[in-house]
């Protein structure tokens, strides 16, 4: 990210427990009224490729970029059953875009997740936003869950799609519905994984990784 266009602080954003949620807040030094919220995977924060790759995009399309950092992979998260699990992520997710809402005077969203970070969009979006919602990007989106793949079909905004077709998420009946929807824009890697990278093959993983970026900046623009 240019840094000389930003500032890079935390915001205060607690918790349904009343813990601090870690987060990155990408806050552009001129006025915009557009802020967009980055969802991580389970074990893929932002800083891998695919989310620090799409919050370099939206930042340059000059719009406030809010990273959630939590970690569900600690023990006291572990160890909830798989519904409590979700409720505190979903809570989570809220809670940052509550925090990050109120970080300036915006007038447009964009969602963007990595696997269960799509979950967590759908939810919000089952919810009434307090912005516009400009956009949407879903990462290997989990669309073997219908809760997902159905939310991604009501979205009637612009919409990034990228799955890989050797991703188990990847889930084919759901991709031939999504890609006759005018709004969506689907990027199929062909033998990406659920990291969207292609095995043994470094230049075509690198391309896939441009072509995902180029696609966001067009949305974005």
């Amino acid at each position: 990210m240019n840094t000389a266009q930003l500032s890079i602080t935390e915001l205060g954003i607690t918790g349904p427990a009343g813990e601090l949620l870690a987060n990155r807040f990408f806050r552009q030094k001129k006025p915009t009224t557009d802020l967009a919220v980055v969802l991580p995977g389970l074990r893929y924060n932002c800083d891998k490729p695919l989310l620090y790759y799409t919050s370099q995009a939206l930042a340059a399309r000059e719009m406030d970029v809010l990273q959630v950092w939590a970690d569900y992979t600690r023990p006291d998260i572990t160890s909830l059953s798989q519904t409590d699990q979700t409720l505190r992520m979903v809570s989570d997710a809220q809670a940052a875009l509550q925090a990050g809402v109120r970080a300036r005077q915006y007038k447009r969203l964009i969602l963007a997740g990595k696997s269960i970070g799509t979950l967590l969009m759908a939810f919000i979006l089952s919810q009434e936003c307090p912005l516009e919602i400009a956009a949407t990007i879903w990462l290997t989106p989990l669309l073997q869950i219908p809760f997902v793949s159905d939310a991604i079909q009501k979205t009637t905004a612009p919409a990034v799609v990228a799955g890989g077709t050797a991703d188990s998420t990847f889930d084919p009946t759901s991709v031939l519905s999504l890609e006759k929807l005018p709004n969506i824009t689907m990027l199929r890697v062909v033998g990406g994984d659920h990291s969207l990278e292609i095995p043994h093959d470094l230049s075509c993983s690198l391309t896939a990784l441009s072509d995902l970026v180029e696609t966001i900046l067009n949305l974005a623009c």
